[in-house]
């Protein structure tokens, strides 16, 4: 594995994991309203069986109509988007457990769960097998491949009324459900108790060459040759090197490779700053960048959009019950008049 671009895990795995999930999530309320009432429809006449469709959905908790006559009753899209947005997330999900898998090797040793969270293996007393994340993984891709398996089967039927979308897979769909929520629950918990080796972290990102593209663009913007030759330059400082990173030794190739060139370098300070892992993140502050003046404003972001997306389905399940006593009060009325 090589090393080639920085990433903060604040805002790389902090911010992109909840981004990746909150994408779907905000997905899955703004669409919402496909939970819609689509009872009460022939498939012409449209009329004859509920005079009050609105009255009925409203009772039943639904959002709305499905106004369209025909795609009342072969209409599918709270199956299949349900499912698309379980594929999706999940998609997500896998690959963030896959790095983390992968920093909590002895190679890496970025990342440490709890005693908790791990399994001590029956005959080697010193391994600690992180297996919540090795489940987690498991679960998102059994959640994933589950709703993709009931989007293959509706894949080729009929647009009509058809039993296909109901008891056959239905099962599916719930099954579906419930092993992405272990999987988001399983990883929750272990990541509340995790730490992470942020010491090795800086250490490495100092001991390794991923400093050298800012010496390249210091290179373009303070000795005002274009980048393909800083680039040239920069390569060349880092073939010399054989692998080890050495700040003095490339900042001297550079130099002798710009007074070849007839170019005046610049300062050596400066240059030997270029290589510098903390500076090289501080620069980078536009929007997206991993410097803390453009992070900590979207972290903060993606904690409020947390808290407001936790806030949707208890007001959803309020609305619903709130719909199942409108309901009964309904049914006892009539029962009263009868």
């Amino acid at each position: 594995m090589q090393r080639a671009q920085w990433l903060d895990l604040r805002g790389d795995y902090n911010v992109n994991a909840k981004n990746s999930i909150f994408v779907r999530y905000n997905y899955f309320r703004n669409t919402y309203p496909y939970n819609t009432n689509a009872g009460g429809l022939y498939v012409l006449d449209a009329a004859s069986d509920f005079r009050d469709r609105a009255r009925t959905a409203a009772l039943l908790g639904f959002e709305g109509l499905q106004v369209n006559s025909y795609g009342a009753i072969a209409s599918i899209d709270y199956l299949t988007e349900s499912c698309a947005f379980i594929v999706t997330s999940m998609l997500s999900l896998g690959r963030l457990v896959q790095d983390l898998l992968l920093y909590s090797t002895a190679e890496f040793d970025y990342l440490r769960l709890s005693d908790g969270y791990v399994q001590i293996s029956s005959i080697m007393p010193q391994k600690r097998n992180p297996v919540p994340l090795e489940h987690a993984r498991i679960l998102a891709s059994r959640a994933m491949t589950g709703a993709q398996a009931i989007l293959s089967s509706m894949h080729n039927t009929p647009f009509t009324d058809m039993n296909d979308s109901e008891d056959p897979v239905q099962a599916l769909v719930d099954a579906a459900f419930a092993d992405a929520r272990r999987a988001l629950l399983l990883l929750a918990g272990a990541l509340s108790e995790a730490t992470f080796n942020v010491e090795k972290m800086q250490k490495r990102a100092q001991g390794g060459f991923l400093p050298v593209t800012e010496l390249a663009d210091t290179l373009v913007r303070s000795a005002g040759i274009t980048f393909h030759q800083a680039h040239a330059f920069v390569s060349k400082a880092v073939a010399e090197c054989s692998g080890v990173f050495d700040r003095e030794r490339i900042v001297a190739s550079v130099t002798a490779s710009l007074a070849d060139a007839g170019v005046t370098p610049p300062q050596q300070a400066m240059l030997l700053e270029a290589l510098d892992a903390v500076h090289f993140v501080r620069l980078r502050s536009i929007a997206g960048g991993p410097a803390s003046a453009a992070l900590d404003p979207e972290i903060a972001r993606a904690s409020q959009q947390l808290d407001d997306d936790c806030g949707w389905p208890r007001e959803r399940r309020q609305k619903l019950s709130a719909a199942s006593a409108q309901l009964r009060q309904a049914v006892d009325r009539m029962k009263a008049s009868v």
